[in-house]
């Protein structure tokens, strides 16, 4: 741990610019797996009367394949996948105070009141399928019938509809308790006034618009939606729908639909355990959803045996007629959409179309380094004395994470771990001691407190050999504190985790199956296959859009030419040939090495060396004293040519392992298989 007489050991050293990436991403060998398997499960599809076929994996388009001219932005009819929707009404509706899920039916829909079978049913049952009402017959719930009559007569018959079972016995598929619920909120609407003419103008104003997306209803002539089955919807609006159920009611850092209640949409409540507040539930070792769809064989099962199946989601399904299909899936982190033709599907089987699709998946967030060998080093004008002599190295293929690790990620691994950083640990002088000159006194017992070294800016030009004049030991000081205490990461999850020894940064990577990279894997993905160069860019010289780095007169001036004054999120600069960002700049990267200043003259000699690790003892002259160093790279949101240029690929720098700073975080890699 390093205290303030030892700031001047650690000095933060700048970075030189890498350059825009001319080379393509190379083919991540579990990539092209998947996208053999989307090919299958499209042509399973177009067999049994399918159209279009479109796979998301993490939030981005992989696969898309539709039958003649189709238009991936056409509206198409998503039948009873229009139920999905509902659910979603209700959780808006519960977190606006308009309804709960627990309350009765009837305390809205007053027609229920004297009836003894359907006074009791609750919200969350009418939503489950669970009330035991009839469903509509085929001469009133039908198309001709509902132009002609209209919804408004259909949610009337549903209302007056009999009772097949009580309330929770039963469950029963059908439209007649979604005209119910549409009705229902339309009263609920009204009550409170809040200009939403019914439930679809209700979830375009608070879920729709936020989405950008825009689904439509099939209305009769006095404009009543047809709430179960009228919704006709583009493949990709479908499928950003989608995406904000996967992401537990988050689109684009907003929090549209409340997670908590999400949940309770997606989890069964009735006699059905495939079946939740709208939505079906996928489980492994169940039926084909598309036999249960009436649900007359799970009325069949014992209780038992019906938790039993519920036991294992692993993913959420909005079905219509003709085999329209939104899959969710957290677990492989896939939506998919699959549309087909209305009267279609009779043999398709949704567990036939999954299965085409499962598989091993590329680790999420991660770019895939194809590995190969590469000049390490360099000669250019601004490289030190250790980046010498240049040598050939070859690295096996991994994957390293796309941007560096988050406070939102490590918070993560805070939380389910309760892990506490070494900034966040009280500092052992016993330890210390060792890793300071013969002879220094102790520290004041102020200065041994938990804390971190912060950046603080000097107000006018100092010398740059005292890295004691912009360096302040901040008691208190850590990742979740990065200024000291008073500070937060609140509004910042997506910046960097910063403040974090190289002990806290192998901590997380174990626990997220993950390890930190050699020097040579991290210098080589840096590169982005641009093999020589001195940036990661190219040859171009540095500006303001390259990365983030210090412009202007360090370290008192800087006029943050490229948006920044500290830190950036992580992704908001280009990323490199091999879809990394932020290589260059931002934060400095621990990686798993030893530092010596000699490596690379000790091994020069034997090269190409094939996947070296770096060496098994240490020497650090800038620290003398400490047992060990590890090596950090890319420099940070400090660099500045007239300081240092880190920001170069070949650039090493090095700290004591026990030591955390502001301007130093991490990413990770993991092994491909052999």
């Amino acid at each position: 741990m390093i205290v303030p007489l030892l700031a001047w050991a650690l000095a933060a050293f700048a970075a030189d610019p890498p350059a825009a990436p001319v080379v393509s991403p190379p083919a991540d060998p579990l990539r092209a797996a998947l996208l053999e398997r989307c090919k299958a499960a499209a042509e399973y599809s177009r067999a049994n009367e399918g159209d279009f076929v479109m796979v998301l994996l993490d939030g981005k388009v992989v696969f898309e394949d539709g039958t003649g001219s189709w238009n991936a932005a056409r509206p198409h009819l998503l039948a009873s996948g229009t139920k999905s929707f509902s659910g979603i009404a209700a959780a808006m509706a519960v977190k606006d105070g308009l309804l709960r899920l627990d309350e009765k039916v009837s305390d809205t829909i007053v027609e229920w009141k004297d009836d003894p079978k359907k006074r009791d049913a609750t919200v969350r049952q009418l939503l489950s399928l669970a009330t035991g009402l009839e469903p509509l017959s085929d001469e009133i719930d039908s198309p001709a019938n509902r132009a002609r009559l209209g919804i408004r007569d259909c949610a009337r018959a549903s209302i007056e509809a009999r009772s097949l079972a009580s309330p929770g016995d039963r469950f029963i598929y059908g439209p007649s308790q979604f005209y119910v619920f549409g009705e229902l909120m339309k009263r609920k609407l009204a009550a409170a006034k809040t200009g939403d003419a019914d439930v679809v103008a209700y979830l375009e104003r608070t879920v729709f618009e936020p989405l950008g997306i825009r689904p439509r209803f099939m209305r009769d002539e006095s404009g009543n939606a047809n709430l179960p089955g009228g919704g006709r919807v583009s493949a990709r609006d479908w499928a950003t729908f989608g995406e904000m159920v996967r992401n537990g009611g988050m689109h684009d850092g907003r929090q549209v639909v409340d997670p908590a209640l999400l949940r309770e949409v997606l989890s069964a409540h009735g006699p059905n355990p495939r079946y939740g507040l709208t939505w079906w539930l996928l489980s492994t070792g169940m039926d084909d959803p598309e036999e249960l769809m009436l649900g007359a064989r799970l009325a069949r099962r014992s209780a038992r045996e019906g938790a039993a199946a519920a036991g294992d989601v692993t993913g959420f399904m909005a079905a219509g007629k003709g085999k329209q299909r939104l899959y969710v899936s957290p677990q492989t982190r896939m939506t998919v959409v699959r549309f087909g033709a209305i009267d279609g599907g009779k043999r398709y089987r949704d567990s036939e179309f999954l299965a085409r699709l499962d598989g091993p998946l590329p680790p999420a967030g991660m770019a895939w380094i194809p590995g190969g060998e590469f000049s390490m080093g360099s000669t250019d004008p601004l490289a030190r004395p250790d980046e010498q002599p240049v040598h050939r190295v070859r690295v096996a293929p991994f994957w390293m994470d796309e941007t560096e690790v988050t406070n939102a990620q490590f918070a993560a691994f805070v939380a389910a771990t309760g892990y506490r950083t070494v900034a966040e640990r009280p500092i052992d002088w016993e330890e210390l001691r060792k890793q300071v000159p013969p002879g220094t006194p102790k520290p004041d017992d102020s200065m041994l407190q938990p804390g971190s070294l912060v950046f603080a800016p000097p107000k006018s030009p100092v010398a740059l050999g005292d890295a004691s004049a912009w360096w302040r030991w901040v008691p208190g000081a850590c990742w979740k504190q990065p200024e000291g205490p008073g500070s937060s990461i609140a509004g910042r999850e997506r910046m960097p985790v910063v403040h974090v020894s190289f002990e806290d940064a192998q901590a997380y990577a174990t626990w997220a199956g993950k390890r930190l990279p050699t020097e040579a894997e991290w210098e080589f993905a840096a590169r982005g296959g641009l093999d020589g160069r001195p940036f990661a860019w190219g040859s171009d010289p540095l500006d303001a859009t390259r990365c983030n780095v210090w412009q202007g007169h360090f370290p008192d001036t800087n006029t943050a030419a490229d948006g920044f004054a500290g830190a950036a999120p992580v992704g908001s600069f280009p990323a490199n040939g091999y879809g990394l960002f932020d290589m260059a700049g931002n934060v400095w990267e621990w990686c798993s090495d030893r530092y010596r200043p000699d490596t690379y003259a000790q091994r020069s000699a034997r090269a190409p060396v094939a996947n070296p690790t770096g060496p098994a003892q240490s020497l650090d002259p800038r620290n003398p004293h400490a047992p060990e160093s590890r090596v950090h790279r890319g420099g940070s949101f400090l660099c500045n040519d007239s300081y240092c240029a880190s920001y170069r690929p070949a650039a090493r720098m090095a700290t004591p392992p026990d030591t955390a700073l502001q301007h130093l975080g991490f990413r990770c890699v993991k092994d491909a298989p052999r």
